[in-house]
């Protein structure tokens, strides 16, 4: 049984995918907060949680309908601003 996908565009019939703009991203980090989401940075990589259960990033990536470029992009934005540091 596949996740229900996270509806963070306006449209989502699109044929061909658009890139995530930089301004964008904070956004979508608060969205995946508030779906109690979080990711943080260790010295043996990267851990995604939701809740408090461990998931893959593949599962992350797939849930929200990002692709590969997509998700890398907004990866090197987690490695550059640590947003759930504060958490």
């Amino acid at each position: 049984m596949k996740p229900e996908r996270m509806k963070w565009r306006p449209h989502d019939n699109m044929v061909v995918t658009r890139p995530i703009r930089a301004d964008e991203i904070p956004g979508l980090i608060e969205m995946m907060r508030e779906d109690e989401l979080s990711c943080f940075i260790l010295s043996t990589g990267v851990e995604w949680y939701s809740g408090r259960y461990r998931v893959k990033a593949r599962v992350v990536r797939e849930a929200w309908g990002f692709t590969d470029h997509q998700f890398r992009r907004i990866m090197a934005y987690i490695y550059e601003n640590n947003p759930w540091e504060a958490d």
